[in-house]
Formats: C-alpha cells, structure tokens, sequence
C-alpha cells in the first residue's frame, strides 16, 4: 500500500483519488 501511495504522489493528476486512497 506504501509504492501505491507513492505513485499516486509521483502522478498529482487526481489529488481526490489520493485523498480517498488515504
């Protein structure tokens, strides 16, 4: 779940699929 994380931090382009992955 940590590279998954990582990824979407690499690839900004939906910071609200991030916040729901978080």
């Amino acid at each position: 779940m940590s590279y998954m994380f990582i990824e979407h931090n690499i690839c900004p382009e939906e910071p609200k699929m991030t916040q729901k992955t978080a």
